[in-house]
C-alpha cells in the first residue's frame, strides 16, 4: 500500500521529495453487510484523516476475499497524487471512485495494466484486446467517466483529460455482458488534481440525500437494503438518477418528461425519503416464511401474472390487518441486474410508478426471494400509505 519516508536518510535534499502518505483502504467487495456506504478504515470512518499511522487492523482483512481496489496517496510540495489500484479478479461492475474533481479542469492520469478479461486470453494493457469486431471501447479497456461526464478511455502511460463535468470518478473494466468471464491481473493508476472525500460527502454534493435518509435495515440482505436507497435516491432526485445511469440509454428518452414531472413536484411538495420500517419489514418476512412453499412452487412458472395479482392481494389483507392502514404491493420475477436497472423497471410500470412519487407513502419493505434459477429473483416491494 502506501510507504513512510526513511528518517535515517533524511537531508536537506530528501526533505524535498514527496512524503508517501497510506490513506484508507475503501469498500470491500462485497461491501459489509449493514454498511453498504460506508468506508473501512483502521480506526474511523474519516476518510480525510492525515495522521501517519500504522494500520494494524487490515491483518484481520488478509485472508477474506481481494477488494476490488485500494487507494493510497503520495504528497508532494505541490499536490496529492492518489494511487488507484485495482485487482481484475473483482473489478467486475462499473465503480465510484470517491475522488472529486472540479469541471473545467485538466486532469492527469498516468495508467499501467497487466490484465485479462479470461484466462483463455492473453494479458494486455489499458486498451483492451484490440478487435475490428467491437464496437465502441475494446474488451478488457479501461473506461473511465467524471460526474455524468462522456465515457473515455484511460490510455496506458499518461493521459491528459480536459473534464468540463464535476463529479467522481467512475471506472470500469470493459467486459462482455451475459458470458461468464473470470478477469485476471490488475492496474495502477496514478490520479493527479483530484480531492479525495467520503462516500457519504459525494452523495450530498451530487445531490443525494442519503444523509437524512432511514434506508438501511439490519435485517435486511445487501441487495435488499441496495434496492431500498436506489429507490429513495430515484424518489428524491429522479432526474440526478435519470442522468447518473440511465442518460446513455436510448431506450428510457420517453421517461425525461415523466421524471422532469415528478421532480418538480417532489420539490413542490417537499417530499420525504421512505422510512425503512423494520416492524413493516419483518411482517413482509413473516408472511413470506409462513407461504414459502406456495410462493416457490409458483414463482418459476412460465406466467406468473396472475399468480402475482393474487399474491399482492393476499400481502396487501395481511398488512391491513396488521398496520391498519393501506399500502401498495408489488410482486415481480426478475434479471438479477444491477440493483438500479431494477429500480428502472418499476418507472417502467404504468400501474405502479406513481406510488413511488407520492407523498401518501412513507414507508418501504423489500423481500427479496431466491428463485433457484442461476440469473432470477423474485421482488416483493411494500410501500406503506401515512
Amino acid at each position: 500500500m502506501g510507504c513512510s519516508s526513511n528518517p535515517e536518510n533524511n537531508n536537506d535534499e530528501n526533505k524535498k521529495k514527496e512524503i508517501i502518505e497510506t490513506k484508507e483502504i475503501i469498500e470491500s467487495s462485497p461491501p459489509q453487510k449493514n454498511d453498504s456506504n460506508k468506508l473501512l478504515t483502521s480506526k474511523s470512518t474519516n476518510i480525510l484523516s492525515t495522521s501517519l499511522t500504522k494500520n494494524t487492523s487490515s491483518k484481520k482483512y488478509i485472508n477474506k476475499k481481494p477488494k476490488p481496489y485500494i487507494i493510497s496517496s503520495i504528497k508532494s510540495e505541490t499536490n496529492e497524487i492518489y494511487i488507484l489500484r485495482v485487482n481484475a479478479s473483482n473489478f467486475l461492475k462499473e465503480y465510484l471512485i470517491p475522488i472529486w474533481f472540479d469541471k473545467n479542469i485538466y486532469i492527469k492520469f498516468i495508467t499501467k495494466a497487466n490484465w485479462r478479461i479470461d484466462r483463455k486470453y492473453n494479458y494486455t494493457n489499458s486498451n483492451g484486446m484490440p478487435s475490428s469486431h467491437i464496437l465502441g471501447f475494446n474488451y478488457g479497456a479501461a473506461v473511465a467517466r467524471i460526474g455524468s461526464g462522456p465515457n473515455f478511455l484511460l490510455v496506458p502511460n499518461e493521459l491528459t483529460y480536459f473534464n468540463k463535468f464535476e463529479g467522481p470518478l467512475y471506472l470500469r473494466m470493459n467486459l462482455p455482458k451475459n458470458i461468464e468471464i473470470c478477469p485476471e491481473g490488475s492496474m495502477e493508476v496514478k490520479i493527479f488534481d483530484g480531492t479525495l472525500m467520503s462516500i457519504e460527502e459525494i452523495n450530498s454534493k451530487i445531490g443525494w440525500k442519503e444523509k437524512s435518509m432511514s434506508y438501511s435495515n439490519k435485517f435486511s440482505s445487501e441487495l435488499e437494503n441496495k434496492l431500498t436507497t436506489d429507490i429513495n435516491n430515484l424518489r428524491m432526485n429522479p432526474i440526478l438518477f435519470y442522468d447518473t445511469f440511465f442518460k446513455g440509454n436510448k431506450n428510457m428518452i420517453w421517461t425525461q418528461t415523466f421524471l422532469k414531472n415528478a421532480k418538480n413536484n417532489n420539490d413542490n411538495l417537499q417530499i420525504s425519503p421512505f422510512s425503512s420500517n423494520n416492524d413493516l419489514y419483518n411482517s413482509l418476512k413473516e408472511y413470506v416464511k409462513l407461504n414459502i412453499d406456495d410462493i416457490k412452487k409458483n414463482i418459476n412458472k412460465k406466467v406468473i401474472e396472475n399468480y402475482c395479482q393474487n399474491l399482492e392481494e393476499k400481502i396487501f389483507i395481511f398488512l391491513k390487518n396488521n398496520f391498519k392502514c393501506s399500502s401498495v404491493v408489488n410482486c415481480k420475477r426478475t434479471k438479477k441486474n444491477k440493483s438500479e436497472e431494477i429500480c428502472i423497471q418499476y418507472i417502467l410500470d404504468k400501474n405502479f410508478r406513481n406510488n413511488i412519487f407520492s407523498s401518501e407513502y412513507y414507508s418501504i419493505a423489500v423481500n427479496i426471494i431466491n428463485t433457484g434459477l442461476l440469473n432470477e429473483i423474485f421482488i416483493i416491494l411494500v410501500l406503506l400509505k401515512d
